[in-house]
């Protein structure tokens, strides 16, 4: 298997990742660059707690090693599950535990079975797409932007309109090949969001029933 890095602005994922590892005994690496180049760090802090309404969390360590940051400078911290990346601010500092902003973004590092091949919207890929409605008792075969894709998945955009028309339980078949293959929808997010006139665009991960006979990359 081989290894992926993704970023990701999901504030539910991102939540979710820091969530799990409060329950982890896992260590976290933190570090920051000081105004001469130096890297000053350390890798044996544990999460203490998370705030979601203050959009914050807090780390622990037995030592005065958080003295040693500056609150105007931006810290790094690295997890080692899944090398979950991120960079964040201090918001309150003490002497053995300091309180950071949960970010904004992330970068994931996974492993995924099958290499992917990757779009931008610029690059106008599409495929057909057929998707179950609300009620089941008809389809939409909808062409769809595709901005990913491996044997053992795509990723594809939809808008919000579309989104709620459809039954996102419910299986769909998408064709890239000449042929047909079936999926399963897997996760959503909002891909991008148009301030002007509110549309929203979904970027929608599905998974194929079988996977392709051959690799797309």
């Amino acid at each position: 298997m081989k290894e992926f890095l993704r970023t990701t602005n999901d504030q539910t994922e991102i939540i979710h990742r820091l969530k799990t590892k409060i329950r982890s005994s896992k260590k976290i690496c933190l570090w920051q660059i000081d105004d001469s180049g130096e890297k000053i760090h350390q890798n044996n802090l544990e999460f203490e707690y998370i705030y979601e309404e203050e959009g914050v969390f807090t780390l622990k360590t037995s030592n005065s090693f958080l003295r040693r940051l500056e609150s105007d400078k931006e810290v790094f911290i690295l997890l080692d599950d899944q090398q979950y990346t991120f960079k964040t601010k201090i918001s309150i500092n003490q002497k053995l535990s300091a309180t950071f902003d949960i970010p904004t973004e992330v970068q994931i590092e996974e492993l995924r079975a099958y290499p992917r091949k990757s779009y931008k919207l610029s690059d106008k890929m599409y495929v057909e797409v057929v998707f179950a409605g609300k009620d089941r008792k008809r389809t939409f075969s909808l062409t769809c932007p595709l901005i990913s894709i491996s044997q053992g998945g795509a990723c594809i955009v939809l808008n919000r309109e579309t989104i709620k028309a459809i039954d996102i339980q419910a299986g769909l078949l998408i064709k890239y090949t000449s042929d047909f293959n079936k999926a399963a929808i897997r996760n959503a997010r909002i891909l991008l969001k148009k301030t002007m006139n509110h549309d929203e665009y979904f970027a929608l991960g599905i998974e194929f029933s079988t996977p392709l006979e051959k690799s797309p990359v």
